[in-house]
């Protein structure tokens, strides 16, 4: 008997959710779901497929990840600064 993977229909946009995947870590649903309240299962459907039902979480998942990039970037613009003060 084979099992049957399950697939759930994307209901956000293309780019976010490539955004998304991109920005991705082991333990963000548990994370997420720290921060919301949401279970894990919604969360796991909307970082893995795509698929949010729920405006709210929607929008926790979105500030999450633009906290994210912010971070990264901030982060990166600190290491190119200092290896620009290193060459000189």
């Amino acid at each position: 008997m084979t099992k049957v993977k399950k697939v759930f229909e994307c209901t956000i946009s293309e780019i976010l959710f490539k955004q998304i995947q991109y920005l991705k870590r082991y333990g963000d649903s548990e994370e997420i779901a720290k921060i919301t309240g949401f279970s894990k299962p919604p969360i796991d459907k909307a970082l893995n497929f795509g698929h949010i039902k729920d405006v709210v979480l929607e929008k926790a998942i979105i500030s999450f990840y633009v906290a994210r990039a912010e971070y990264h970037n901030k982060a990166e613009k600190e290491i190119n600064d200092l290896l620009m003060h290193k060459k000189k």
